[in-house]
């Protein structure tokens, strides 16, 4: 069950008050999957933002060799997942697998409903885009590190 309080203890919502999480919460619903299934699939439609309840998800592409499934990133409880819905209608990217665990347990918005949420309340779109871009900032110093330190294994060989 999706409570205030479930909502709150998520980092990108901590800084909403009790009405606006209210109003997240209300068109908040839950998805569970099984360790093994996909909850999204590289190229599939966007539409969908989610945020790890208990779980854990794991992000990656097909390799063009193989077409094996490989990791980008392993998101456990509170991260957020299918965010790039929010601000733009685009294919997936990569893919999204429940792993590791027998069940994972997702709380799932539509995008298009949480950006009419987002222009009828600016307080929650200003405060929820802020944290979510701190949140993509951190992701992409992340990658651009990793990058780096394979750029160099590259060049040392």
């Amino acid at each position: 069950m999706i409570t205030k309080e479930l909502i709150k203890s998520i980092d990108i919502f901590r800084e909403l008050d009790d009405s606006e999480t209210e109003k997240l919460t209300a068109i908040a619903r839950e998805e569970t999957y099984k360790k093994g299934d996909y909850i999204f699939k590289e190229k599939d439609p966007g539409g969908k933002v989610y945020v790890v309840e208990s779980g854990v998800v794991e992000i990656g592409k097909s390799s063009r060799g193989n077409g094996k499934f490989v990791r980008l990133a392993r998101l456990e409880r509170g991260e957020i997942l299918g965010e790039l819905s929010i601000f733009e209608e685009t294919q997936r990217s990569a893919s999204a697998l429940a792993s590791l665990v027998p069940e994972t347990k997702l709380i799932v918005w539509d995008a298009t409903t949480l950006q009419k949420l987002f222009v009828e309340e600016t307080n929650i779109a200003n405060k929820v885009t802020r944290n979510l871009l701190k949140k993509m900032c951190m992701r992409l110093r992340l990658a651009s590190e990793a990058i780096y330190t394979l750029l160099n294994v590259i060049d040392t060989h």
